[in-house]
């Protein structure tokens, strides 16, 4: 698990602001919660944006994996994978990038990591698999990391950011991927999160 702070590519935007900006550029639709969801065409677009901006091979073979997950074979183009669609042998080269995250609505909205990725914790140097994020990370990282997740939640749309932090006496610059899924179809109620060293110069 990364602990998330400010330094990312996109800027300080409000949240509200980002979701407008997405709103317009892909087209997005209100469902029963009020959310606001990207679909159909505007989901495309957003994720052939995302590829052609991701730098790591592996985070980027993840998000068009997870785009290739949208099409079950019976409803081509649902706004977000199911996660039983996700097999780990599938992914074998991503495994310890990977997090999978359960998002709880009631009594409040908390993220529960059923699994943290291997290679995050070495990144990171925390354990958050079995933690909820407000009992692993300090509160200021949980504030931002839950933006971040929150706007998948909200969206249906993957999020993705470069970010910069100092941790335990080191620099580290990372990529990272949120991509949302359902257990059932009808809601976002999963995240998966991937996370890679930015080795760009």
């Amino acid at each position: 698990m990364m602990p998330i702070k400010p330094g990312d590519s996109s800027g300080n935007l409000p949240a509200g602001v980002l979701l407008l900006i997405i709103a317009i550029l892909f087209g997005m639709t209100i469902n029963g919660r009020g959310e606001r969801l990207v679909g159909g065409d505007g989901m495309t677009r957003l994720v052939e944006g995302l590829l052609a901006k991701i730098r790591h091979p592996v985070l980027k073979r993840m998000v068009a994996l997870w785009d290739a997950k949208r099409d079950d074979g019976n409803r081509h183009g649902r706004d977000w994978p199911l996660r039983d669609d996700f097999d780990p042998l599938e992914f074998w080269f991503a495994v310890g990038y990977v997090s999978l995250i359960e998002v709880e609505f009631q009594p409040r909205r908390r993220y529960f990591f059923r699994v943290d990725g291997t290679r995050q914790v070495e990144l990171f140097g925390v354990e958050c698999t079995g933690r909820y994020l407000d009992e692993a990370v300090t509160p200021e990282g949980a504030a931002l990391a839950e933006e971040s997740y929150g706007a998948a939640v909200a969206t249906g749309a993957p999020q993705y950011h470069v970010r910069d932090i100092e941790f335990q006496g080191r620099l580290i610059r990372y990529e990272v991927a949120v991509l949302p899924m359902s257990r059932r179809g009808d809601r976002v109620d999963m995240l998966m999160t991937v996370v890679t060293p930015d080795t760009a110069t």
